[in-house]
């Protein structure tokens, strides 16, 4: 943006797009609208938590974790 002066609305990319560090400079940083693969790593074999393993609380809008921590969004 600095380099060429454009201020895109959306920004389409592959799969090196699709980091959260990513998403969120291009969402929240820029508002830019990503048309992006995001990386899925659900099913993971090391320590980390995998997606099936938060559950939802619809009352609150949020995420839990097993360990009982919430995973809330940016809007909370």
């Amino acid at each position: 943006m600095e380099r060429f002066d454009i201020y895109p609305a959306r920004l389409m990319g592959d799969n090196a797009c699709g980091s959260a560090e990513m998403l969120g400079w291009l969402v929240y940083e820029h508002g830019i609208e990503p048309h992006v693969t995001v990386f899925d790593k659900a099913g993971r074999q090391d320590a980390a938590f995998s997606r099936e393993d938060f559950t939802y609380d619809h009352a609150s809008d949020v995420y839990v974790c097993p360990g009982g921590k919430l995973l809330r969004t940016p809007a909370h």
